[in-house]
């Protein structure tokens, strides 16, 4: 049994996953760049660490959950990194969305100090957090793996495993690729449904009645009629994970003609002043609604 948790980053997703840890009994250690973010969790009892290193100086497993893949290299690196900080079998779990290949760097570089690296980026938003219905994709090797079942376990409802770390990333990558073209797709359908004179709801309706309904287009579709924007998923972070997607494309020596598109569609959501709104504001662009 894991007694001692390290977690750098408290920001939207990183908080209230800490929090679960807490109420699940685990002693925390956390680190953020902006100290004030962590302080709830301070005053549920973690402790607060000066650096990613004095993290892991006080932790069996550290866990991050950060913005992009270069604040991942540098809480990892250095001589205020991760790395120096674990003791030899530490583990690191990385649970963000970032690139595979940095990840898979980051594995073989632990590894090299009898440490142990794992990615394990989770899919979901803040209210599944607090369910604790989480979907993990965590990528590494099986005996660490084991290790930190019960963790996984704490924050979500179902842990999918690779021993091959880059698949974990991908699988991720892919997932948010529907996210980017649902959220269009679902606009550009309340856009036809505006102009044609029939009800948002109505739409709703039918998608709920029929094999086209997803929860996100519900959820989604309801805020748009609300004009709520408010994050859920930043318009900036999923800009950021298209550009993943299109890397890892690359990579794969595969074409996703469609994604250079949406590519440009959220660089002018963000253009705009929508880059801490939610994804949803994509709707504004294709409205061209951009007061």
């Amino acid at each position: 049994m894991v007694n001692k948790i390290g977690f750098i980053g408290t920001g939207m997703m990183g908080l209230p996953m800490a929090k679960r840890l807490i109420n699940a009994n685990y002693k925390l250690v956390v680190f953020n760049r902006t100290k004030s973010k962590a302080n709830e969790l301070i005053n549920l009892g973690a402790s607060w660490a000066e650096s990613p290193t004095e993290v892991a100086n006080q932790s069996e497993i550290v866990i991050s959950m950060i913005s992009n893949t270069q604040v991942l290299e540098e809480i990892s690196h250095g001589e205020n990194g991760i790395l120096n900080g674990l003791s030899i079998n530490g583990i690191h779990i990385d649970m963000s969305t970032v690139s595979p290949e940095a990840t898979y760097r980051l594995y073989n570089e632990y590894k090299k100090q009898q440490k142990h690296f794992m990615h394990s980026p989770v899919l979901g938003s803040v209210q599944n957090v607090v369910e604790g219905s989480l979907l993990i994709f965590a990528g590494g090797d099986k005996n660490v793996f084991e290790k930190c079942k019960d963790v996984f376990n704490t924050l979500g409802k179902k842990t999918y495993f690779f021993e091959d770390i880059k698949k974990s990333g991908y699988l991720k990558l892919l997932s948010n690729q529907f996210i980017a073209t649902m959220i269009i797709s679902l606009s550009q359908g309340l856009l036809i449904a505006e102009n044609a004179g029939i009800p948002i709801d109505t739409v709703l309706d039918v998608l709920s009645e029929s094999t086209l309904n997803s929860t996100m287009y519900q959820i989604k579709g309801k805020s748009i009629k609300d004009r709520n924007f408010s994050p859920r998923f930043m318009t900036k972070h999923i800009l950021k994970d298209i550009n993943l997607i299109i890397e890892a494309s690359q990579k794969l020596k595969i074409d996703l003609p469609i994604m250079d598109k949406v590519k440009k569609l959220f660089e002018e959501a963000v253009a705009n002043g929508f880059a801490e709104e939610d994804y949803s504001s994509i709707y504004k662009v294709l409205k061209n609604d951009l007061c």
